[in-house]
């Protein structure tokens, strides 16, 4: 054996190439010595013999001028392991065929020892070179291609051990229906087996156009036994139209190989602009081993850290099997490939005109197991009759004197809610004959027994944040007509006064027993949400959803009379339904986060100690901050919380990890929590423990009152591991949008009752839990808000002399997301950025309004006529330097700069730029008030961080933080004296 591979090797010279690196430049040479082959006899186990080789796979080859290549050949425990080490630079894929091919003719007879004059390097200088250029071109021609073969739709799911690629993953298929298949449609067995892999491609990253990267042996006919690294990877567009028959699907195919293989030489991806498909796929003609008299031979494929391509497959025919190999990255080496190919190539061969879009890779069988899978007991989910009004009344009755809503000095108890919404119930059906009750005002303790006031009266509740832009409740007016407002700064024959003047018409009331005039089925309330035409969408919730969310909650999580909420966010905001009525509709007690303290960590803290909360909602956005600043406190304070709930935004992974090590010993659960406006705020949820923390977007599995799946591109229940759209149904979900038709909530074969179909992109992985990716739409969560891209859009084009404009969300870091404005002036007007910010205050929220505005000449597009994002400018951060390297010399000022165009990543900043007007924002906020403590060495009693709210531009910070040098310097109190300092 040993001097039948001895043979084999001295016979090929691509061993004896040597690649030095060390002067800086590719310099290949051949070494005068051959490579040897050792000859082993091991004394330890088969196992231990087989890891160490493993081991040595992962070894990179240093180019350095030492050999590419070690062959060895293993005695251990009476078997025989012949080791093949050797780098891609010298020796490819279809070589093995070739050198195998020379061992078994050594085995059996020694082979001539003479060597070709013509060698390898010779080949890549004379044949290769020469044409590869010129024949991409006439590649890209022939097969009407653009150069984007990219596929921005790979993912990962986040762990850290999933990056790693698995080579040796195998499953084994039949491949007779593939071959007959090809047979039928005069097409090669590969033209099938792409076909198969593209669909499949498509389906698992949710795309209608896949790139492919195809390996070629790139030999001439004469030489298809030489031995070197020949291959040439070739990418193909393949197009799935869910439209277009199998058989002209195929036919395309097959079309389009037969030119690749006509110029298997074309060096079709170093062509400047051609993005690299991410997608591969090999196939050979056989199983490639060796193959030598009376020896039993198994090959063992060993892991590779070096896959070129994020998703690839190597497929062998051996007989009528096929052997699929996975040689993806992540999570996509768990997929299947093999028994999907093997479906498609079932559902194809039953009928060869069948619609790509109705091929399914799950039977029916597997498609009702993957849907019980995912819903687990929501299946058998029934919602209580009772209505909130009825859940808070009976807590009322059995604890009066609890206290129930706590905001600042003011404190509620269950009698006073029950009383004053009794009292506000029959004001409202005396007074009021519009259906829809807005509210608009800044929030109180009153909210609560108001909210439960208008439900009583059979009316519909309307949030509209009171800082709202009023073009924009004059949108969600002329949408009710039939309203009633209630708010401190609104006027018309519908007004019905501040909510304190409803209150003191209310008290001539009797505030006894009243029987609400709602029942489960009516509409509770209507939120609007961003729209893309600029108009808000009005989503009506009815009873039943609210109580149906408070019934799923309640069976996921453990709380009671007992705990403490918060209510942190604003009531126009969906998540605050949740926050409210969650500990009402249990007994509990929820205080309400003043708004003028929620940007300060510190002062959050200081509040939820107070009162001792239990339950805590944040936006992860929210949550970055406080995490910054209870990493500088010592105590453990906030030991009290139980559970800490994240949602509204994309959870990264580790997120949590620094207030894990802090309160992990006191129990703390932190949940990620998934949900919509449209399907009554939650859907999903998922306790964040340590292996899900190590998750990127998990949000879980569906509460009880939700029944959601995964849907294909194509619309059919996605496999696990197969992105698509998350869609929702259940009595969580709307009937639709007020007074407006959308796709969004067609009807779904899969899916009884009211549907959602979410637009967000999610995954299954393989644990059972839900991960979400990103939006498919232009929608996009900006600190737990969902904005339309394209209303914001809208409103900037509106601005006179604007022709044109481009919004984008950039990531800085993790949870750092902001919206950029690009914008085309009239060649006869510039458009003064500032401006153009002032007209979007009147028009959009503020969390609306694009962190930065920046002005262009025009829109670049890319080849396909879409707007290139990449090409758009972006904030240059490579002169932002790292503070730590900062001269302490440096004056106060500039220091306080460089604090800016650090946090904003903005290279230009002026002295009198004020923060919120050039791109920050609360997160960015308490990064900056963090890094102003670390770098002037002061303490929170020095510096609030309500100052940054009084002092706005670096040159006023800077002269406060001077003031304060001064002050300890001399001892004087620099608030004492003239009260106009």
């Amino acid at each position: 054996m040993r001097d039948a591979i001895q043979s084999a090797v001295d016979q090929c010279p691509a061993f004896t190439i040597r690649i030095d690196t060390t002067s800086g430049q590719w310099k290949q040479f051949f070494a005068k010595e051959h490579i040897l082959v050792r000859h082993i006899i091991a004394h330890n186990s088969y196992e231990h013999v087989l890891d160490q080789l493993k081991r040595q796979a992962r070894i990179p080859f240093s180019f350095t001028g030492e050999a590419l290549a070690e062959l060895s050949i293993i005695e251990v425990e009476h078997r025989v392991l012949f080791f093949m080490h050797i780098s891609h630079a010298i020796f490819d894929a279809f070589s093995l065929d070739a050198f195998l091919l020379k061992v078994e003719h050594a085995y059996v007879k020694p082979l001539d020892r003479r060597v070709r004059n013509d060698t390898y390097l010779d080949y890549v200088d004379a044949w290769s070179r020469k044409t590869a250029t010129d024949q991409a071109s006439l590649v890209l021609n022939a097969l009407d291609s653009n150069i984007d073969f990219g596929n921005d739709n790979i993912v990962c799911d986040g762990n850290e051990h999933a990056l790693k690629p698995l080579i040796g993953h195998r499953e084994c298929i039949c491949g007779k229906v593939a071959s007959e298949i090809a047979e039928i449609h005069g097409a090669t067995t590969f033209a099938v087996l792409l076909s198969a892999y593209a669909f499949l491609i498509g389906q698992l990253t949710h795309v209608d156009s896949v790139g492919v990267a195809i390996p070629y042996a790139n030999r001439p006919k004469k030489r298809l036994d030489d031995i070197g690294l020949y291959v040439n990877t070739l990418p193909l567009h393949i197009t799935i139209d869910p439209d277009e028959s199998f058989d002209y699907y195929l036919e395309r195919i097959q079309h389009d190989l037969r030119i690749l293989s006509e110029h298997q030489n074309a060096d079709v991806l170093s062509l400047p602009g051609v993005i690299a498909p991410q997608c591969a796929i090999t196939y050979y003609t056989h199983f490639q081993t060796l193959n030598l008299p009376d020896v039993t031979i198994n090959r063992i494929d060993l892991p590779n850290e070096s896959s070129m391509f994020p998703v690839s497959i190597r497929i062998e025919r051996d007989g009528n099997e096929l052997i699929v190999l996975n040689e993806s990255n992540g999570m996509y080496r768990d997929i299947p490939f093999g028994r999907y190919i093997a479906r498609f190539c079932e559902e194809v061969s039953c009928n060869g005109r069948i619609r790509l879009g109705d091929i399914s890779l799950l039977n029916d069988e597997e498609e009702r197991a993957m849907l019980s899978s995912i819903n687990g007991d929501g299946m058998e989910f029934r919602c209580s009759a009772a209505t909130v009004c009825s859940m808070v009344a009976a807590h009322a009755a059995i604890r009066p004197e609890a206290v129930a809503v706590i905001y600042k000095q003011t404190q509620l108890t269950y009698a006073d809610v029950e009383h004053i919404s009794n009292r506000l119930a029959r004001f409202l059906c005396r007074h009021v004959e519009a259906r829809y009750v807005i509210v608009s005002e800044p929030v109180s303790a009153y909210l609560a027994p108001l909210i439960l006031g208008i439900f009583k009266a059979g009316k519909v509740y309307v949030p509209v944040d009171s800082v709202m832009p009023d073009s924009r409740k004059r949108l969600i007016m002329d949408q009710l007509t039939d309203y009633a407002i209630i708010g401190d700064s609104c006027s018309g024959h519908n007004y019905m006064g501040a909510i304190a003047s409803c209150l003191s018409f209310a008290a001539q009331y009797d505030d006894g027993p009243y029987t609400p005039r709602c029942h489960a089925e009516d509409l509770a309330y209507i939120l609007f949400t961003s729209g893309s035409t600029g108009v808000p969408k009005g989503v009506p919730v009815r009873h039943a959803s609210m109580v149906s969310l408070f019934d799923a909650a309640s069976s996921r999580f453990e709380y009671d009379e007992m705990d403490v909420w918060t209510m942190f966010h604003s009531y126009s905001f969906d998540y605050s339904i949740w926050e409210m009525f969650a500990p009402l509709t249990s007994g509990g007690r929820v205080v309400i986060v003043p708004p003028n303290i929620k940007m300060y960590p510190d002062e959050v803290r200081k509040l939820l100690v107070e009162h001792q909360v239990t339950m805590f909602s944040q936006t992860p956005s929210s949550f970055s901050n406080m995490q910054t600043h209870e990493e500088t406190v010592e105590n453990h304070s906030l030991s009290c919380i139980r559970y800490l709930f994240l949602g509204g935004e994309y959870i990264h992974a580790h997120m949590c990890d620094a207030w894990i090590a802090k309160y992990r010993q006191y129990g703390t659960v932190i949940v990620s929590l998934y949900g919509v406006t449209e399907a009554t705020v939650l859907s999903t949820h998922a306790v964040l423990d340590d292996r899900k923390r190590k998750v990127n977007g998990v949000i879980g599995r569906p509460f009880p009152n939700t029944y959601c799946y995964v849907r294909t591109i194509s619309g059919h229940v996605a496999p696990e591991g197969f992105l698509g759209e998350l869609v929702l149904g259940g009595v969580a979900v709307s009937d639709g949008y007020f007074r407006r038709h959308s796709d969004a909530f067609c009807g779904d074969a899969n899916i009884p009752g009211p549907v959602f179909h979410s637009h967000d992109m999610t995954y299954l992985n393989s644990k059972g839990d839900l991960i979400y990716v990103a939006r498919n739409d232009s929608q996009v969560k900006i600190s737990g808000h969902r904005i339309e891209i394209g209303e914001i859009k809208t409103a900037i084009n509106k601005y006179h002399g604007c022709v044109d404009c481009v919004v984008t969300v950039r990531q800085f870091a993790d949870g750092d997301k902001r919206i950029i404005g690009y914008y085309v002036s009239d060649r006869y007007l510039d458009i003064d950025s500032q401006s153009l910010r002032t007209f979007l205050k009147q028009h959009l929220q503020p969390y609306m309004i694009p962190a930065f505005l920046v002005p262009i000449d025009h829109i670049p597009l890319t080849v396909n006529g879409k707007v290139d994002i990449d090409e758009l400018p972006t904030p240059d951060i490579s002169s932002v330097t790292d503070l730590a390297e900062q001269s302490s010399s440096q004056t106060t000022l500039k220091r306080m700069m460089d604090i800016w165009r650090k946090v904003l990543c903005i290279p230009n900043v002026q002295p009198d730029d004020r923060f919120f007007e050039v791109g920050g924002s609360s997160l960015l906020l308490a990064k900056t008030y963090a890094l102003i403590l670390q770098t002037f060495k002061l303490t929170e009693k020095d510096v609030d961080m309500i100052d940054l709210f009084t002092y706005t531009t670096p040159q006023a910070m800077a002269e406060f933080i001077d003031g304060l040098a001064l002050q300890k310097m001399t001892g004087t109190d620099l608030n004492q004296g003239d009260s106009s300092l």
